[in-house]
This record gives C-alpha cells, sequence and structure tokens, in this order.
C-alpha cells in the first residue's frame, strides 16, 4: 500500500496559523512586561520620595525653633510653602539651620542646610535671613514633579503645648511620560525635644577662634609667681561677643576685658584680649581655660598649663598643749612622761608637714631647730582658726620646760618645704596630775589605797578607785556613804587634761586656752546623762563647753590677764544619781609669751 504524507498547501496553513499564535502570544508578553515594568518604575520613584520624606521627619524629630523664612513662628499656622528649623540630628555634629521651600518652576522640592565651614557657614543674603542661593540642593529627582509643598505647624511659641507639623504634598511621578502617574502625600511629626518658645533658629554655628599669646603661645608654662595674667586675641566670623577665661584647678572663673571697649561684634575683627590677675595654686600644675562666645553662643577656647613651682605658705598653729602618758607593763609602778601636742590649719596642697623643735626662754627652732616630725599628721575635728586642723603628739618631754615649734609645709610636686610657721609657738609642759591609784590617797573612802591594795584599782594607771560593785561595804539603804545594801547609782568626773593653759601678750583682745575633755566614770549602775557647768575666777573669762559629759573644755580669756594660774570648776548633775567628787578643779596656767590676740 503506498504511504502517502502532507501537502504543500496544508503545510503552509499550518505554519501560518502557528506564527499567528506566537504573534499573539509575544505580544500579550510584551504588553504584561512593559506594564510590569511601569509599575514597579512608579513604585520605585514613589518609594524615593517616600524615603526623602522620610530623612526631612528625622531632622524635624531632632529640630527646634520652627519659623518660616522671615523667622516668624505664626506664619505656618495656616499653611506656608517653606520652613526653617534648627536641628541637631546626631550628638557629634553641631546645631545647624535647616531650610525647606519648593522652587514653583521646576516642580523640586529644594533643601538648604547650615555647615561649619565655607560659604553656607554664615547665613547672609538669601531672602535677608537664610543660606546664600548656592547652598541650596534638590531633595526630590527629576522622575518627580511637585505641585504642591504646604507645612502646618501647630502649637509653636507656646510653652505648654507640644509643637506638632503637618507635611501636605501633592504632584506627580514619572511626568510627561506615558507612565505619569498624580500622587498625594501627607504625614506628621513631632519633635522629641522641648522646644524654647522665643528660640530663632541658629544664624551661625562656626565656634569662635581664640589664642592665649601671652605669657607664650606653649601649651606650657613654669612660673614661681603665685599669681598671673594672660593675653591673646580671638575672631569669629559674626563676631566676638564675650569673653572668659577659668582656673579649672582651683575652680576659679571671670570675665575678660578686651582692648576695644565695647567688644567689637562686626565679623573677622581681631579682638586683643587680657585676664585680668589670676592667683595660682602653689606647688601644683594650674589648667588655666580662655573662652569665646558669639552671638549664637558658641565658644571657642584655648588651653594652657601653668606649673607654680612657688613654695607653699607657712601653716598657722591653732593651738597647742601639754599631756601626759602612763606606761605600767607587767604591773610595776607606773613611768609617766609629759609630751606636747600641737595642732596646726591644714594647708591646701601640702602631702606632708615637717615639725622642727628648739629648747629654752627665746629659741628659734625656724633656724635653731632640729626635726621631730615629718609626715602628713593626724586629722583632729576641733579648729579654731580653720575648718580642716592636723595634730601631732610628741614623744617624752622634760617637765616645767619651754619648748619652740614651727611647721613647714612640704609639697612632693615641687620636692620643697615652704616657710616656717610664725609667729613661733611655746608651749610649756608640766608635771601630771596624781592618779587616784597612784597617789597615795584614799580617794573613794574604803580605807584600801592604790594598785594593787584597792580592788577598785585594775592598774598603777587607772584614775579611778573605785568599782562597778565597790561601795564601803558598811552595809545600809540610806545613799549617804555609809554602806548599803541597795547602794545608789553616782558618778565621777575627771579631766583627760592634769591642766590647762594660755599664752598672753597683753595687746588687747581675747585668747583661748587649750583644750581639755570632761568625762564620767558610773558606778553602782549609773546609766544617766550628766549635766556639767563650769566656771572660771578671771575677770571677764568664759569656759567654753558643750554641757554634758563628755564634753570639750576650754577658756576664753582677755588677753590683758596677769600671768599666773587660776582654776576652773566643773560641776556635774544628774537626775539619775549623784557626783560623789564635785566639783573638781582644773588649774589654769596663764604665761606671758608672743602669742597675740585673735
Amino acid at each position: 500500500m503506498k504511504k502517502q504524507g502532507f501537502t504543500l498547501i496544508e503545510i503552509l496553513i499550518a505554519v501560518g496559523i502557528f506564527a499567528i499564535m506566537v504573534l499573539l502570544t509575544t505580544g500579550a508578553f510584551l504588553s504584561l512586561t512593559s506594564t510590569s515594568k511601569r509599575l514597579q518604575s512608579s513604585q520605585e520613584v514613589l518609594n524615593e520620595l517616600r524615603f526623602a520624606i522620610d530623612l526631612m521627619g528625622q531632622e524635624i524629630l531632632a529640630g527646634s525653633s520652627f519659623v518660616d523664612e522671615n523667622n516668624s513662628f505664626k506664619a505656618c499656622k495656616n499653611g506656608c510653602d517653606n520652613m526653617v528649623f534648627a536641628s541637631k540630628v546626631r550628638p557629634d555634629v553641631p546645631l545647624a539651620r535647616v531650610h525647606y521651600y519648593l522652587d514653583d518652576a521646576n516642580g523640586v522640592i529644594m533643601k538648604g542646610q547650615q555647615r561649619s565651614y565655607g560659604e553656607c557657614a554664615v547665613l547672609t543674603g538669601h531672602w535677608g535671613l537664610g543660606l546664600r542661593p548656592e547652598c541650596f540642593q534638590p531633595f526630590t529627582s527629576d522622575d518627580i514633579w511637585v505641585d504642591t509643598l504646604v507645612f502646618f505647624i501647630k502649637n509653636n511659641n507656646e510653652a505648654d503645648k507640644k509643637v506638632v507639623i503637618n507635611i501636605a504634598i501633592q504632584g506627580r511621578i514619572l511626568p510627561d511620560t506615558d507612565r505619569e502617574q498624580e500622587f498625594k502625600i501627607s504625614t506628621s511629626f513631632s519633635p522629641r525635644f522641648g522646644q524654647d518658645p522665643g528660640a530663632l533658629p541658629p544664624l551661625d554655628n562656626v565656634p569662635p577662634v581664640i589664642e592665649i599669646t601671652s605669657p607664650t603661645t606653649n601649651e606650657t608654662y613654669t612660673t614661681s609667681a603665685t599669681s598671673i595674667v594672660l593675653g591673646g586675641t580671638a575672631s569669629d566670623n559674626r563676631g566676638v561677643e564675650e569673653l572668659l577665661w577659668r582656673n579649672e584647678t582651683t575652680s576659679s572663673d571671670g570675665t575678660m576685658s578686651s582692648v576695644s571697649t565695647p567688644l567689637p561684634t562686626n565679623p573677622d575683627v581681631t579682638v586683643f584680649w587680657s585676664t585680668p590677675t589670676i592667683n595660682l595654686k602653689r606647688a601644683s600644675d594650674n589648667i588655666l581655660k580662655a573662652e569665646a562666645k558669639d552671638a549664637e553662643g558658641i565658644s571657642g577656647t584655648d588651653t594652657i598649663n601653668i606649673t607654680c613651682t612657688a613654695p607653699l605658705p607657712a601653716p598657722i598653729i591653732d593651738n597647742g598643749w601639754d599631756s601626759y602618758t602612763c606606761s605600767d607593763s607587767f604591773n610595776n609602778p607606773p613611768t609617766v612622761r609629759s609630751r606636747v601636742i600641737i595642732r596646726w590649719v591644714e594647708v591646701d596642697g601640702a602631702d606632708s608637714y615637717r615639725i622642727y623643735e628648739c629648747t629654752g626662754g627665746g629659741c628659734n627652732p625656724a633656724t635653731s631647730g632640729s626635726l621631730v616630725y615629718q609626715g602628713p599628721g593626724s586629722d583632729t575635728s576641733t579648729c579654731t582658726h580653720g575648718s580642716s586642723c592636723k595634730i601631732w603628739y610628741s614623744g617624752p618631754r622634760t617637765t616645767e620646760t619651754t619648748y619652740g615649734y614651727c611647721i613647714r609645709s612640704y609639697s612632693d610636686f615641687t620636692g620643697s618645704a615652704g616657710a616656717c610657721s610664725s609667729p613661733t609657738n611655746y608651749e610649756y609642759t608640766d608635771d601630771f596630775a596624781p592618779l587616784e591609784c597612784y597617789n597615795t590617797l584614799d580617794d573613794d573612802g574604803d580605807l584600801l589605797i592604790d594598785y594593787p591594795a584597792d580592788p577598785g584599782c585594775s592598774s598603777y594607771c587607772d584614775n579611778s578607785e573605785d568599782s562597778d560593785g565597790g561601795g564601803d561595804d558598811t552595809g545600809d539603804d540610806t545613799g549617804d556613804d555609809t554602806g548599803d545594801d541597795d547602794p545608789d547609782p553616782y558618778f565621777k568626773l575627771y579631766s583627760t587634761m592634769s591642766r590647762i593653759q594660755a599664752v598672753v601678750s597683753g595687746t588687747g583682745g581675747n585668747v583661748s586656752s587649750s583644750h581639755t575633755t570632761i568625762k564620767h566614770n558610773s558606778y553602782e549602775g549609773f546609766s544617766s546623762s550628766v549635766s556639767l557647768s563650769a566656771s572660771v575666777n578671771i575677770a571677764g573669762a568664759s569656759v567654753k563647753q558643750d554641757g554634758s559629759s563628755p564634753s570639750d573644755l576650754y577658756v576664753r580669756l582677755p588677753d590683758s590677764t596677769a600671768p599666773g594660774t587660776y582654776y576652773v570648776k566643773v560641776n556635774g548633775s544628774s537626775g539619775g544619781g549623784s557626783c560623789k567628787n564635785c566639783p573638781i578643779t582644773i588649774p589654769l596656767w596663764v604665761k606671758a609669751g608672743g602669742g597675740g590676740s585673735e
């Protein structure tokens, strides 16, 4: 059987039908692809616009002082096509003036931003208050034509309300093409920071230039003087309005004077300035700062380190007195020695102190004294001449001997000591007050005398023969010291110093004696507070004490008081018991010397 194929006509018809189908399919695909690209391009342009608005929003969120091009706070209340404000989007950038407006002729949003350098640093000509024209750049692309840009600023220039900025933008994307589309966008922003209702956007963010030229242009300078005067120059692109100085080491500050008075504020004029006399901290580095400010409050600074090698001042000896120490190791008869206590006002900058001592009336420890102490001194809270004092306790000294003392301040910074304290104070050591357990007396009336015979004594150095379980053991309850079955509580007063002393010069005024502390011992369960009263047999003198035990006590007496021995009587009272040894008497030794009045 003969095999039969397609005729030529059949093949041509089939090919034609296939070609038509291919053409139809390709056209539909190309049309779909074109539509997709057009939609994608439109979306990209809209995304670009949204991104631009987000950038504007970030500046508004970090902004303040919202006005129009004429610095009017109220012009944009009902809408305006431009907005000016101050913004600081990051801590590391200066506060800058930002300006947005619509260029109607080209359908473009323009942005101008203040710089800290070049032509855009100072706002001058554009609209009389704004940036130069060359400082503006297109904020939107050529694919967008903006027909309308309106800023609505609500609650502006009102201290008790939060500022709200509404932005409305209308226009076309891909203008003058077959893909042109209209758009309308509106959004709102509210600044994160509180607003100063009266503050305007800055006209300048360029700091002034200030230089220290005297006593040197170097960063460091060394002097042995205790004060200094700085001099130099300052300039600013809008003019210098204020000149200040500060010593960072001493926290002192003030204003500087200019050769031109009043201070010239016209741009780029160099101002020559000088400080008043600045006191320096001795034996220290002094960090001095010069500062210039312009009309916007922007400041420029220059700093110099002044090393002051001047010696430290001589300390002021606040007071001095004698005391005693008692030692009875291994219960042997005690060794009691006199000692001297010196107190002085602490010197700022001193790392340590050196005390010099000489012996004999009229001796000068600054020239003939020997070094007896080198160290920081001990702290004490009681200070007559200053709020912070140091104290030193000598070793054993000979009784009834005149000693002279002076003190030098020492600085580790300079490696040197200052002058000795003047005038020199003299202290006189006296013999110690007899201790109850080593005075050959029956102080508590139990017919037992001193240590170790009296069980109330714990050692030779104990200053009381009584003990809490004591009494005289005669056994009644009358409270009359004849021996109670139920003894009444009582206390005894004592002074921590055997005597106090004062040095008078006869020049007038008043002087203070050395100090002692009045305390009490409790017996038979006494636990109440003790009130104190005191008097001294010197006309015009007064006893200073705290009113209750324990109490610091000293005497203020006329400097004209005649030298001699006087007596301070101290009485104690309490509702919880009686005093068995009141009043106690403390000798006050007044001697002539060079102390002078206070």
